[in-house]
């Protein structure tokens, strides 16, 4: 079973999202898109932004069930995937309609979200979190 982690920009969205109607169920439409995946399938899943051998750098769509309209009008999620440590990371995450909606994130914005992994990772600040109890932070790493 996967491990997963996230920065702290992509805790405080999920906290500022749970507090909205539009995006109430996001931990668990984050869960659900990983749940029952092992390691090799969330390497293979679509999107690959950039490959490393056993790391990858992947963008997901997911789908937002409070507006039951599909992947379009759901999330985007960027994130990290170390086939080898059995690890996902969490980058980004963001809706795509609504209040907290855009459209998707500029260069600078996906450049700025692997200079702050980067960081956590090295001042040990990523946390672990569950996907079977609705994604909620069990350590920091």
């Amino acid at each position: 079973m996967p491990v997963f982690y996230t920065i702290s920009s992509v805790r405080s969205d999920l906290s500022r999202y749970k507090k909205n109607n539009s995006y109430s169920n996001c931990c668990n439409d984050l869960c659900s898109f990983f749940l029952n995946k092992s390691i090799d399938d969330i390497f293979s899943l679509p999107q690959i932004l950039y490959d490393n051998g056993d790391f990858r750098y992947l963008k997901s769509r997911l789908d937002n069930s409070n507006n039951g309209k599909g992947k379009s009008c759901g999330y985007r999620l960027y994130y990290y995937v170390d086939r080898e440590k059995e690890c996902v990371t969490l980058l980004g995450f963001y809706p795509k309609v609504g209040k907290y909606g855009k459209p998707d994130i500029s260069k600078a914005e996906e450049k700025q979200m692997i200079l702050d992994y980067k960081e956590e990772l090295r001042a040990g600040l990523l946390v672990e979190h569950s996907i079977k109890k609705n994604f909620v932070e069990e350590v920091e790493v």
